[in-house]
């Protein structure tokens, strides 16, 4: 075993463990680098499996990890050989109050102990990641000394030889050839989880060629586009989203703002739509507002 993930809750296990497996299957590494989930509901026979043939990432939570690292079996036979090289804490955030000061740190300093008794060479690299690391004032510094000093009491480690990496922006370009469709007709029922029905709509909207590509639709659909931009500074309502067409979207000047709207609130069902394909691998670029805020149907309340 190579690397451990720790996550607060399973349910973002569950969707990591997605993601890193088509990551694997689409870079060529699917069935050469092995990964597995650990919990409450991993069978014995799984178990077993794992013990007999640990994976080289293993997803799990600070509980389970702990009956790892009690339990003999487990402890000997997951971490054979003691190649351990990475320890990742999701949503680090969460690790704050006694939990992280008492229970994670105590647990992490007795995984590093077990790692050291084994093989004293071995020293993994500890990794935090968290979306949601507020600054201190206009002042960087300070929020990367707090960081510093929060992630080492955490990891047992100098907080001076903690690296803090921040996000940075980058600014989307739409593509010069991303358009609106001159007119639409959408007169039947369609099912946007369905890939085939998916690709119609969007080739309906932006006035493509009844044969383009999914991917490539998507790419050229400017009302996602702006959909996205517009989002992306917050929750809107609606209606503010009607007034941004009228005023940005030569095209739509002399619309009704009831076929905006309507126009709209299907883009944000299809926005829906792609941020579960996005699940099972990257189809665009819209990761930051449009599937951000879209979590289902809108109504006349923000769109959140």
């Amino acid at each position: 075993m190579v690397a451990v993930l720790l996550y607060p809750m399973n349910a973002l296990a569950n969707d990591q463990l997605e993601r890193i497996r088509w990551y694997l299957r689409e870079s060529g590494w699917d069935g050469t680098i092995r990964v597995e989930q650990y919990n409450r509901g991993t069978s014995q026979e799984d178990r077993e499996k794992m013990r007999q043939n640990p994976p080289h990432i293993l997803l799990t939570n600070y509980q389970m990890l702990e009956y790892l690292l009690v339990r003999p079996a487990d402890r000997e036979a997951l971490f054979k050989n003691h190649r351990l090289r990475f320890v990742v804490l999701d949503e680090v955030h969460t690790y704050g109050g006694t939990l992280g000061t008492a229970h994670v740190a105590l647990l992490v300093r007795r995984l590093k102990a077990h790692i050291k008794r084994a093989n004293a060479e071995q020293h993994p690299v500890f990794v935090g990641a968290s979306a949601t690391i507020a600054e201190v004032g206009t002042d960087g510094s300070k929020r990367d000394e707090a960081i510093q000093n929060f992630f080492g009491r955490l990891v047992g480690e100098t907080p001076a030889d903690i690296r803090v990496v921040s996000e940075a922006k980058v600014k989307v370009e739409v593509p010069s050839d991303a358009q609106y469709a001159s007119q639409i007709r959408l007169d039947r029922d369609f099912d946007l989880d369905d890939p085939e029905d998916l690709r119609q709509v969007i080739v309906e909207l932006t006035g493509l060629p009844s044969s383009t590509a999914l991917d490539e639709a998507i790419r050229r659909c400017r009302l996602l586009w702006d959909l996205n931009r517009w989002l992306a500074a917050g929750a809107q309502p609606v209606s503010t989203l009607v007034e941004y067409v009228k005023q940005e979207v030569p095209e739509r000047v002399a619309w009704p703002e009831e076929h905006i709207q309507a126009e709209i609130e299907l883009g944000l069902r299809i926005g829906a739509a792609v941020a579960a394909l996005n699940r099972l691998g990257p189809t665009t670029h819209f990761d930051y507002g449009l599937t951000r805020f879209v979590r289902g149907g809108c109504g006349d309340s923000s769109v959140a």
